[in-house]
């Protein structure tokens, strides 16, 4: 066996992954708690999402989420309504999710909270303090920048920046990572 390959052994990589993770936990309490939390709370969890501790999701019955999403810390998902978020979305930090606002026109303005739900594909990325509104569609393989504030729909493999968030350019189909 080759130093550092065990592409050849996926058992012995899926023992190496658990070790791993044991670890993390060991020295991580607080985040198995949230895994933990989030795991059994969840209206739909899938498999192997990592959650941090330092992250808030509001009426986490409401969201629903795919296979192996990730979770940086103080990222929060506001779900007053529905959010349903696909498998392999990554999610940096500080990055809110809300499903909730108020009606400006009400006096006062808190009499009523207007709620619409958040959908968001496969393998979306969002960058650090990226701010998603109520309503919302996110396609798949989307790429949200860092500190964009999105207020529209994001159609498949477009990447978005800014205040209000605006298209930059769309990924290529056959685009993928070096390895």
């Amino acid at each position: 066996m080759s130093a550092g390959r065990l592409d050849a052994y996926p058992r012995l990589q899926r023992f190496s992954r658990a070790l791993l993770r044991i670890a993390m936990y060991l020295r991580r309490p607080r985040k198995l708690l949230a895994q933990l939390r989030y795991t059994l709370l969840l209206g739909r969890c899938g498999r192997n999402c990592d959650f941090e501790s330092d992250m808030l999701i509001r009426n986490p019955r409401n969201v629903s989420m795919g296979d192996r999403c990730t979770f940086s810390a103080f990222v929060v998902l506001d779900a007053h309504d529905r959010i349903t978020i696909g498998n392999d979305c990554m999610f940096a930090l500080r990055v809110t999710v809300s499903t909730a606002t108020h009606d400006y026109e009400n006096t006062p303005m808190n009499r009523e909270t207007l709620t619409r739900p958040v959908v968001i594909g496969n393998d979306v990325w969002f960058g650090v303090g990226a701010t998603v509104l109520p309503g919302v569609t996110i396609g798949d393989g989307a790429v949200i920048g860092a500190q964009a504030l999105v207020t529209k729909d994001v159609p498949p493999r477009a990447i978005v920046v800014g205040i209000p968030a605006r298209i930059v350019k769309y990924r290529e189909p056959g685009e993928k990572a070096a390895r």
